[in-house]
C-alpha cells in the first residue's frame, strides 16, 4: 500500500511540473504576442542568437559591457542600419523577457550612433523602361519564363518580394485586354489592385508572357499559390519562395549584362516603378506606376458618387466590397465603369 502511494506521489509530482512549465510556456507565448506579427520571427531569431552567444561566453548577467561586446562582434560582418535593426529587436525582446531596457545604456548607443557617423545606405539601382521590355523581348523562355513573369507583376505592382511570394492563381483575373492582380494584406485586411496591360509604345508582350506561364502551371496543385518552379517550359509543384524573389532583379540585370549586376537588390521592383511613374510625371506616392498612358487626374470625380467610390491618394479609388475594400487604379476603373462592367463592385 505504501509503495502505491509513493508511486501516486511521484506522479502528483510528475502532473504538477508538467503543469508549471505549460504555464512557463503559456505566459512566454503571451509576452512574444506583444510584438509584430509581420516580423516577430526576425525578433525571436535574434533574441536566441544573443541568448545562446551568452550561453557560449558563459555569461549570467545582462550587463552594458556584454551587449557592447556582442555588437561589436556583429559589427565585423554587419552594416551600421543592419545593428540598429538588431539593436531595436533586441531591446523589445529583452524588455518583455527580462525587464531590461537597453535604450538606457548609454554606452551602447553612442557606439551604435559613433558606428552610423559617414555611413550612406546601398540603393538598389533601378531598371527602366527599355531594360525591362528588352529583358521580356530577350531573355528565352525555357530558362526564364517565370522570372519575366515576376518582373511584369514586381514592377506593375509594385509588390515586395513577400507580395509576389502570396500572390494566389485566384487573385488574378485575365480580362482580355488587361490583367487585375488583387493583393491581399492579411495583417490589415486591407487589399489593393494592380493592372498588367499593354500600350503601342510597348513590346514586351506582357499579356502573352503571363498566359504561356499560366497554361504550363500544373492544374492538380495541392496549394493555391501563383509562383511555382519553372525550367525547359515545365514547371513543378513547388512554390517560389521570397527570397527566390528578391534574387530576380539580379538575375534580370546579369542577364542584360548591367554594370554593377549585384546593386539590383530586392528592392528593386518598387524603385524601378517609383522611378518610371516620377519619370512620366506622376507622384512616386501611388501604387500603380507601370505606362505614362495611365496616369490620371482625379479632379472629374467628385468625393463621393453613385457608384460608392471615393478617391484615394491622386491616382486610385477605394471600392467597398463585403469581402473588404479594394484599391484600384482609376484608369483601370474608368475603363470599366464606361463599358457598363460592374465585376469589380
Amino acid at each position: 500500500m505504501e509503495e502505491n502511494m509513493d508511486i501516486s506521489g511521484d506522479s502528483a509530482d510528475e502532473n504538477v511540473a508538467g503543469a508549471s512549465s505549460e504555464s512557463t510556456k503559456a505566459v512566454a507565448d503571451a509576452k512574444w504576442q506583444q510584438l509584430p506579427t509581420k516580423s516577430k520571427k526576425l525578433y525571436l531569431n535574434i533574441y536566441y542568437e544573443f541568448v545562446k552567444w551568452c550561453d557560449f561566453k558563459s555569461v549570467k548577467e545582462y550587463e552594458e559591457d556584454v551587449f557592447l561586446a556582442f555588437f561589436e562582434e556583429k559589427a565585423e560582418k554587419r552594416k551600421p542600419s543592419s545593428l540598429w535593426a538588431y539593436f531595436s529587436m533586441l531591446k523589445a525582446t529583452i524588455l518583455l523577457n527580462h525587464n531590461i531596457d537597453i535604450g538606457k545604456y548609454s554606452k551602447l548607443v553612442k557606439y551604435l550612433k559613433d558606428k552610423n557617423d559617414g555611413y550612406k545606405p546601398t540603393k538598389s539601382r533601378v531598371l527602366n523602361r527599355e531594360d525591362i521590355n528588352r529583358f521580356i523581348k530577350e531573355a528565352p523562355d525555357d530558362l526564364y519564363l517565370m522570372i519575366k513573369v515576376a518582373l511584369i507583376f514586381g514592377v506593375c505592382g509594385p509588390c515586395r518580394r513577400e507580395e509576389l511570394a502570396n500572390i494566389m492563381a485566384d487573385d488574378i483575373q485575365d480580362l482580355g485586354d488587361a490583367l487585375l492582380v488583387t493583393i491581399r494584406d492579411k495583417e490589415n485586411k486591407i487589399q489593393r489592385a494592380f493592372t498588367v496591360s499593354e500600350t503601342a509604345n510597348d513590346s514586351g508582350n506582357f499579356l502573352e508572357t503571363y498566359r504561356k506561364y499560366v497554361l504550363l502551371r500544373p492544374p492538380d496543385c495541392d496549394h493555391r499559390r501563383f509562383f511555382v518552379f519553372y525550367k525547359n517550359y515545365k514547371c513543378s509543384k513547388q512554390v517560389v519562395g521570397k527570397n527566390m524573389f528578391g534574387q530576380i532583379p539580379f538575375k534580370v540585370a546579369t542577364f542584360l549584362k548591367l554594370p554593377n549586376a549585384k546593386e539590383y537588390t530586392g528592392h528593386c521592383f518598387k524603385r524601378s516603378s517609383a522611378t518610371l511613374l516620377e519619370n512620366a510625371g506622376g507622384s512616386a506616392s501611388t501604387s500603380h506606376l507601370y505606362m505614362p498612358e495611365y496616369v490620371a487626374d482625379l479632379s472629374n470625380l467628385t468625393e463621393q458618387q453613385d457608384t460608392g467610390v471615393q478617391p484615394y491618394s491622386n491616382q486610385r479609388v477605394i471600392i467597398p466590397r463585403e469581402d473588404g475594400q479594394l484599391n484600384i487604379n482609376i484608369e483601370f476603373f474608368k475603363h470599366f465603369s464606361k463599358s457598363g462592367n460592374t465585376a469589380l463592385l
